[in-house]
């Protein structure tokens, strides 16, 4: 928890200035190559005046896994 309180003072909102860590959501997920993806989003100005939902990117992060890294040592190989 004290990581996502890090994360929000350093990196606010660029839509609304939020630097409150309950008004983010992160979402991991892997590429086929491996790579770790996680993006973290700003809930406070999620809604639009229209009422449609659009979830600000505040910080997007790749991180190479030790099988997205024997994939592509593989793939040099051959």
């Amino acid at each position: 928890m004290a990581d996502d309180a890090l994360t929000a003072a350093d990196h606010p909102c660029p839509d609304c200035g939020s630097t409150t860590a309950t008004d983010r959501e992160t979402e991991e997920y892997v590429l086929e190559d491996g790579t770790q993806r996680r993006m973290t989003f700003c809930t406070a100005c999620a809604t639009d005046d229209d009422g449609t939902l659009r979830y600000e990117v505040i910080t997007e992060e790749f991180v190479r896994t030790e099988i997205g890294r024997a994939m592509c040592d593989d793939s040099r190989t051959e």
